[in-house]
């Protein structure tokens, strides 16, 4: 996935800020309802599993990383 998005970014960078501001997003969004819901049945606080989703999305799928590597920190302007 890495691979394309680099590829990508050349051709058509708007594509993969696009990419990486709505899919990227949808995923943590996901992951977080699900830490939140165990939470809530297990007796913990959403909010650490809110906070905790942030921090496991950041290291499983290095979002910086990521978006470092498709050009982004030279659109940081752009909001990528």
């Amino acid at each position: 996935m890495t691979r394309l998005l680099i590829t990508e970014f050349s051709h058509d960078p708007d594509f993969t800020q696009s990419f990486l501001a709505g899919r990227m997003r949808k995923g943590k969004t996901h992951l977080q309802g699900c830490l939140v819901e165990i939470a809530i049945t297990q007796g913990a606080s959403p909010e650490m599993a809110a906070e905790m989703s942030g921090m496991l999305f950041g290291m499983a799928l290095g979002n910086s990383c990521s978006g470092c590597c498709a050009g982004c920190a030279r659109r940081r302007r752009r909001k990528c």
